[in-house]
């Protein structure tokens, strides 16, 4: 495993931040947005050498993953309450009442993706969706006839063969999304490179990255950034902006 230096981990968690704040605007998540960096609860930045610009920030009842570019690909509700992976849990779901039916849950897929910039046109028109309820096996002891029982959660899902392209977890109960997951980033506007000159950044030494003032390092993450860097004062560092198309 190589180690991360540290100006290439301050510059990269001010880019990840920017472009969180970005589409947590965009999606109106709930919580104390924008973030700013001593709101985040757990992060992880990777050598750029291992699979390119990839790391994870944990803060406000989310998860947001990069992987090998500068897309926001992955975001996922981290409320405990939400783990769908806990049986009992998702036993106690199959007796919620959802408000959402199948049709609600692909147009509200639908917005989320146009509102974070993906070209929901082009990917409508490569792969067809799939929108299904979650079922979960029954207890012998209940009532219900069929074996399995609907949960309030719905899939939509756009596939090449079996394999998701984009894929969104709905909760029908409350009309939030669970998770947001772009498998496939071609089909994302967003900017694809947060970060310019990675070289010249990896360069810079742990030693004398700890000597820099805070504006030092303000000045590190207006150099190496590729997005665009505002000098009026926000609290992500970076003023991401919607790019403009033909």
């Amino acid at each position: 495993m190589l180690t991360v230096p540290l100006a290439y981990k301050y510059v990269a968690v001010a880019a990840m931040l920017a472009e969180i704040n970005f589409c947590a605007a965009r999606l109106h998540l709930p919580g104390h947005f924008p973030l700013s960096p001593n709101q985040i609860q757990k992060q992880m930045v990777f050598h750029p050498h291992l699979i390119g610009f990839a790391g994870r920030i944990d803060a406000e009842g989310y998860s947001f993953s990069f992987a090998k570019s500068g897309q926001l690909r992955y975001i996922t509700a981290v409320d405990e309450q939400r783990n769908v992976s806990n049986v009992e849990y998702l036993r106690k779901l199959s007796k919620k009442r959802g408000v959402v039916d199948e049709s609600a849950a692909y147009r509200l897929a639908t917005n989320w993706l146009w509102s974070i910039d993906v070209d929901v046109s082009r990917v409508e028109r490569e792969h067809p969706h799939v929108t299904r309820q979650r079922e979960i096996l029954s207890r012998p002891s209940d009532t219900n006839h069929s074996p399995y029982a609907t949960l309030p959660l719905f899939d939509v899902r756009w596939c090449s063969g079996d394999e998701p392209i984009v894929e969104i977890l709905i909760s029908g109960c409350s009309g939030e999304f669970v998770a947001i997951r772009q498998e496939d980033v071609s089909y994302s506007r967003r900017p694809a490179e947060l970060l310019k000159n990675t070289e010249g950044l990896l360069a810079i030494s742990d030693e004398g990255f700890l000597t820099y003032s805070a504006q030092q390092r303000s000045n590190l993450v207006a150099r190496f950034t590729a997005m665009k860097y505002s000098s009026e004062s926000d609290r992500s560092g970076l003023r991401a902006e919607k790019p403009t198309y033909p």
